[in-house]
């Protein structure tokens, strides 16, 4: 198990998952702030007056080591993401971060050289046939993506968002991270946000596919897919991370009405996610708000 930490000012959110966790509940703003502080971290914004005099400043802890935004990466998956936005290749756009992993493939390596053969032989005709000279520099892949202009396609017909169904969105964002996630070897920590209404049973796949990376879903619905509860991190009045047994005991077996056993306090937990109207989730439901 690994502990993902994120802080803002004395708030901290401690969630512990192997590979991905639910962040579910109704606490709306609970689970706003912890997306937007990871993402505030991530693009390393210059806190605000208000933030700095309130000690609102954000960071982040992996497994109790703080990290700097340059040694992760992190994805913000969710149904608004345009394609043609991110067709222009921006500094966080993540298409051209998927190009340029892939143009740093071994297997294009030669093309690459060969490309470069040819803008130091077309310098060396610029200096014998003029008295202004000068020479190429050496194309990267992240050079080389700037002189391309990317294309969605699928049977040779380009698509943009606009015909996309909201599951083919998200999937499109995640297969182009799991590309990256497998071949970038230059990043420690690979953090994925995942906002979305409903977790289909194909996006779900693609989830439970994806290796070595700490992927919150944020979502208000619960998911009979996901049955073992220690992947839900509950934001109600109270926060709960059902991986924590200490969290469970103390909060929902250790309570002033019912003393529970840890298997207990489990079972009326996973009635409060799955049957809202079963006696026990209605006990849950007064402990947690």
């Amino acid at each position: 198990m690994n502990k993902l930490t994120v802080v803002k000012g004395l708030d901290k959110y401690e969630i512990i998952l192997q590979d991905y966790k639910m962040i579910y509940g109704l606490n709306y703003n609970i689970k706003f702030d912890i997306l937007r502080t990871i993402l505030r971290f991530y693009k390393n914004n210059k806190s605000s007056e208000y933030a700095v005099e309130e000690n609102n400043v954000a960071r982040l802890y992996i497994n109790d080591k703080e990290v700097k935004p340059k040694d992760i990466l992190v994805f913000h998956v969710n149904k608004h993401y345009s394609i043609i936005d991110d067709f222009k290749l921006s500094t966080k756009s993540l298409i051209s971060k998927y190009l340029e992993t892939l143009l740093s493939n071994e297997s294009f390596f030669d093309t690459i050289n060969t490309l470069n053969i040819l803008f130091e032989s077309l310098s060396q005709e610029i200096t014998i046939e003029s008295s202004v000279s000068g020479c190429f520099n050496t194309m990267v892949p992240k050079q080389l993506i700037k002189l391309l202009t990317p294309q969605y396609l699928e049977n040779d017909i380009s698509k943009d968002e606009y015909d996309l169904s909201l599951e083919e969105i998200i999937l499109f964002q995640l297969n182009l991270i799991d590309y990256i996630n497998k071949h970038d070897n230059t990043i420690n920590h690979i953090i994925i946000c995942i906002e979305l209404p409903k977790l289909t049973e194909t996006i779900y796949s693609k989830i439970k596919e994806m290796k070595n990376c700490y992927i919150l879903i944020f979502t208000d619905l619960e998911d009979s897919q996901i049955e073992d509860i220690s992947k839900y991190y509950l934001c109600e009045n109270k926060i709960l991370d059902l991986a924590d047994e200490n969290q469970v005991f103390n909060l929902i077996c250790d309570n002033n009405y019912k003393l529970l056993t840890l298997k207990e306090g489990r079972e009326y937990v996973e009635k409060y996610i799955f049957e809202k109207e079963h006696e026990k989730a209605r006990f849950i439901m007064d402990l947690l708000t």
